[in-house]
């Protein structure tokens, strides 16, 4: 029988190798499992925080203050929109982003129907809507020869043969005017959703230049408006004799007659100064006190004369009589005195202040 081999330190150490590799073969099983344990914590810890709901981007605190919805609509539909004065291009109904916090000015203009104005204010988190009904208007057609230019209300123009634009229904006074023409003009009764016709020759003319001081009158041509105002070169009919009225306000309505065109040298000039109504107030008010001082002091003198023939008769009850009419009239004439020198004054004052105005 064979002994068995034995190494040095006997069984013992026999024993211990055993161990050993035993522990060596399970270290590694234990790391795996450790690793897997890991694996499992980091997957676990991941499905955790995408379990969580992403929190919301912060929204800056000026966003929703900034701008808001503006809506426009209008009846009819179809308006062109222009917004703070620029056209947006757009027609009713439409939706517009604005600036919070200041005014915004809405236009809408319709072929059919009259101009429609808003001013809106624009307030943070409040939209803003605008339903507009609109007013239907009428349009003047003219044919003219020569061709003219048509000035509506003194505002309104347009180049005939054409048409106006839209206008509200009532009366209009219409112009026509050319080179070298005399000028006409017509009221008419404008209709809603209707064209009214006219149709003008304008005569060769007469050219008068026309001014005044200050400027800006407002004239009126043979007693009928022409919504035009100085200064101003018309063009009058030489076959008949003109008369033109100057109004301004704060001065007095001047009627000049014009001289006769026929034999007159062209062109013909007119200037006229037109006086303040003010200072015309005051001075027809001075000359009216100027003449009754004059007439009061007239009669105080007459009285007078008379209260000394009665001093001198005797007569107590006339003497007293005359006294206080006397004293009455001086009392009026020294009133009238001093609101004379008042008014002298403030006329002095407002002559000066147009001199310096000049």
């Amino acid at each position: 029988m064979i002994e068995p081999f034995l190494v040095p330190g006997g069984a013992h150490h026999v024993e211990k190798h055993r161990t050993s590799r035993i522990l060596a073969q399970r270290l590694p099983r234990a790391a795996r499992a450790a690793c897997k344990l890991l694996v499992l914590a980091v997957a676990a810890l991941g499905l955790h925080c995408k379990s969580e709901p992403e929190p919301a981007p912060q929204r800056s605190i000026a966003e929703g203050l900034e701008s808001i919805a503006l809506t426009v609509a209008s009846t009819p539909a179809g308006a062109r929109i222009s917004l703070d004065g620029t056209d947006t291009g757009k027609l009713t109904p439409a939706t517009f982003t604005i600036a919070t916090g200041k005014d915004h000015a809405v236009a809408l203009s319709h072929p059919d129907c009259l101009t429609y104005s808003q001013t809106v204010f624009a307030a943070p988190h409040h939209p803003v809507s605008i339903d507009a009904t609109l007013k239907y208007g009428g349009r003047l057609r003219v044919s003219s020869d020569p061709p003219a230019r048509i000035l509506v209300d003194g505002k309104e123009s347009f180049d005939a043969p054409g048409t106006s634009s839209t206008l509200p229904p009532g009366k209009h006074l219409a112009l026509a005017s050319a080179p070298d023409r005399a000028p006409e003009s017509h009221e008419f009764e404008i209709a809603a959703s209707e064209t009214t016709e006219w149709s003008v020759k304008l005569d060769p003319g007469v050219l008068v230049k026309l001014g005044t001081t200050p400027p800006g009158a407002a004239i009126e041509l043979d007693g009928k408006a022409t919504g035009l105002v100085t200064p101003q070169e018309l063009w009058l009919k030489p076959s008949k004799r003109h008369a033109v009225q100057l109004r301004l306000e704060g001065f007095v309505p001047v009627v000049r007659k014009l001289p006769d065109l026929a034999k007159a040298k062209a062109p013909v000039l007119v200037e006229v100064e037109l006086q303040d109504s003010q200072t015309v107030d005051l001075t027809t008010r001075i000359e009216a006190l100027a003449k009754r001082v004059s007439a009061t002091e007239r009669k105080l003198k007459a009285l007078q004369a008379r209260q000394s023939g009665t001093v001198i008769s005797g007569d107590a009850r006339e003497e007293l009589a005359l006294e206080q009419t006397i004293s009455q009239l001086e009392e009026d004439l020294n009133q009238d005195l001093s609101d004379l020198t008042s008014l002298r004054e403030e006329l002095d004052k407002l002559e000066d202040a147009d001199s310096e105005s000049r």
